[in-house]
């Protein structure tokens, strides 16, 4: 177990580097809902203007140390 505190770095350090990376997705309307909790992230996106391949790879340029892995979901069964 870590530090009390340490989910608090942690949404301070993800919000201040994926705020200006993910901003233009989130303007042009592919991103419909976008949540980050810790380390989860649930985004939910209109898939006739942007891929889940895309979304993927703009969020593993957030930080070279900040890996993200795509896990799909459909009608509750787990695709990928």
């Amino acid at each position: 177990m870590g530090s009390p505190v340490s989910g608090i770095i942690t949404e301070i350090f993800l919000q201040y580097y994926e705020h200006p990376i993910l901003k233009h997705i989130l303007e042009m309307n592919a991103v419909i809902y976008y949540n980050c909790y810790i380390y989860d992230v649930f985004i939910v996106f209109n898939s006739t203007t942007i891929t889940e391949e895309v979304i993927m790879n703009i969020m593993n340029t957030i930080h070279s140390n900040l890996q993200f892995f795509l896990t799909l979901k459909d009608n509750n069964y787990k695709i990928t």
